[in-house]
């Protein structure tokens, strides 16, 4: 397959993925309440995503470098497919919680595989351009998920989404089982422990993780305190405060492909450094919104300046390393982290310090994360 299909496919691969963690969203939350689950098991539950991530991200880059990316990608729609089915059939909370930890895993296998698949037949000065399409699709999917799965739930039950995303799954394995050639060359690599560690001595690596571990953390900060911050200051509902996700996620979807394409022309430095200081700027914009109007503005903003850095930094990390699988799983272990542990560290320090104190400090976090890059990122 030429590059332009495997992007094509890429972005289908990442939209369907990204849209069927969304549809979990609106649908099992209230599925949970009616199984008479409690709110602290449901946060295990959706926290089983992200940890599952975290843990298998790496071992399914080894093995996407060693078995080569179509057993990989596979994989991932095939468990994307298994998780899709048990939630649907999800009686009890183990259900929802292996459900959901399948559905981490599902994600891990698919991105880590597209990634280097697409790195694998792109070169170097357009690889910005088609990793931001389909981190794009990313965003597309994320924004679409919740709104499909609310909507096929409320009409036709809270299983039907999810056995309509099964079948998808398993449609798209086949076309995948069918219709990808592996690149030449690929397979058969043995990544040791020491060869892991001499990656992690790369400045570029070490940097582009450090990067996405801090755009993520601040997501990670937001997702779960903001609804409750903006719905206090201005008095409105959770379908307003989704609409302003939405408009930051169609935002950041729009930055990627842009901002990846700036990366090819004048370097991953200057936009991962740039984006950085852009982004420490745009998140204090929330402080001062006095209205409905500014306050999705702000978050326009954010979602702008959210994708800048992750435009650049994901291309330059598959450029940093000989292996595409190992250097995305690098890559999407540190986006985990910072999912994981946001939450955790807004949640204990707002209670003490105040949401404006919090966003200062984070903006104070990416600043020094700015000037770190622009010191120790190499152009390749």
């Amino acid at each position: 397959m030429d590059g332009s299909k495997i992007l094509l496919l890429s972005c289908v691969i990442v939209f369907v993925d990204a849209a069927g963690y969304g549809i979990v969203v609106p649908t099992v939350p209230l599925h949970a309440s009616e199984l008479g689950i409690s709110p602290f098991q449901l946060g295990l539950v959706f926290a089983a995503y992200p940890i599952t991530h975290l843990v298998v991200s790496v071992p399914l880059g080894v093995l996407c470098d060693r078995h080569g990316r179509k057993l990989t990608v596979l994989l991932g729609m095939l468990a994307l497919a298994t998780s899709s089915l048990s939630f649907a059939l999800a009686g009890d909370f183990i259900q929802l919680f292996m459900s959901r930890a399948v559905q981490g895993t599902a994600a891990a296998a698919t991105w880590v595989a597209a990634l280097a698949l697409l790195a694998d037949v792109t070169p170097p000065m357009k690889r910005g351009e088609r990793m931001g399409w389909v981190t794009a699709a990313m965003g597309v999917g994320a924004i679409a998920g919740p709104p499909l799965g609310g909507g096929l739930a409320d009409m036709f039950g809270y299983s039907f989404p999810f056995y309509v995303w099964s079948t998808l799954a398993l449609s798209l394995a086949l076309t995948i089982f069918w219709g990808i050639e592996e690149p030449p060359h690929v397979g058969g690599a043995r990544f040791s422990l020491r060869e892991m560690c001499s990656a992690l001595r790369n400045r570029n690596v070490v940097m582009c993780c450090l990067v996405a571990g801090l755009v993520w953390l601040g997501f990670g900060f937001f997702e779960p305190l903001m609804p409750g911050y903006v719905a206090s200051r201005f008095d409105v509902g959770g379908g307003t405060v989704g609409g302003m996700f939405g408009v930051a996620a169609l935002f950041m979807a729009f930055s990627r492909p842009v901002f990846g394409i700036v990366s090819d022309r004048v370097g991953r430095k200057k936009v991962i450094v740039g984006g950085m200081f852009f982004y420490a700027i745009s998140v204090q914009s929330i402080l001062f919104a006095d209205s409905i109007t500014t306050m999705t503005l702000a978050f326009a903003l954010i979602g702008l300046a959210l994708g800048i850095p992750l435009s650049a930094a994901l291309p330059l990390i598959t450029e940093s390393l000989p292996l595409a699988g190992t250097a995305s799983a690098l890559f999407l272990t540190a986006y985990s982290v910072g999912h994981v542990v946001g939450p955790i560290m807004g949640g204990s320090l707002v209670g003490y310090v105040g949401m404006a104190a919090l966003i200062y400090f984070y903006a104070f976090m990416m600043l020094g994360g700015g000037m770190a890059s622009s010191i120790l990122i190499k152009e390749n």
